[in-house]
């Protein structure tokens, strides 16, 4: 995962930097008196952006380049589908390994992973997870790995229909996005900018891994 030296963090920094400015250039109007007289003061200044929508803004390039790359795969083939899964566990259990703990009501999927592609007569192994020294930079890729959830249900529909789909299939049960998302709030809401551009590159890396192993793997 990313530490505090890593490369990413200057390029995260960066896109933080461009989404605060561009979320503060419009003044708010001013406060009028309830005899419609305007009173002279300061603009006010618009609620500080969450820190989902701030990773949502700064990796939306990385999120575009894992969805081009593993758009790739035809999920109705079973040999198209085992590279796609592949792809997925070569980074999957080394970033659940990173995340582990960080979030209680968290479940794993590595484990669905595994079973599907043995199924198809693949065995993975788990790898050593990622160096992680950051709980900024922790949050950043569970983000990527929960988002990667909502995702897997559109997914798991365009399976094939003799393929074996635990992986995908696992989704948010109801309200559990909306818990991450309070909960990722309440980690980093109200931390600083250098925290959160080290979420940020957290969640590039995240997005980088899956982008390369989808590479890699066609």
């Amino acid at each position: 995962m990313v530490t505090t030296e890593s490369p990413l963090l200057p390029l995260a920094a960066g896109a933080l930097r461009a989404f605060i400015s561009r979320s503060f250039s419009q003044h708010a109007p001013m406060k009028m008196t309830t005899e419609g007289d305007l009173i002279a003061v300061a603009p006010l200044l618009p609620a500080k952006p969450s820190l989902r929508m701030v990773l949502r803004a700064a990796t939306t390039a990385d999120h575009e380049a894992v969805d081009s790359e593993f758009g790739r795969f035809d999920l109705t083939l079973r040999l198209s589908y085992t590279q796609f899964l592949m792809a997925h566990a070569r980074v999957l259990g080394v970033l659940e390994g990173a995340v582990a703990g960080i979030w209680s009501p968290w479940r794993a999927r590595f484990p669905l992973l595994k079973a599907d592609l043995a199924e198809l007569g693949v065995t993975v192994s788990e790898g050593k997870p990622l160096p992680t020294r950051s709980t900024a930079a922790q949050w950043g890729a569970l983000y990527v790995l929960e988002g990667s959830r909502l995702g897997g249900g559109i997914l798991a529909g365009r399976v094939g229909p003799e393929l074996p789909k635990r992986y995908l299939s696992a989704t948010h049960e109801a309200g559990s996005w909306r818990k991450f998302a309070d909960a990722l709030e309440q980690a980093g809401g109200s931390e600083s900018d250098s925290w959160r551009a080290d979420a940020i590159g957290g969640a590039k890396l995240a997005f980088a891994r899956f982008t390369q192993s989808a590479t890699e793997t066609r």
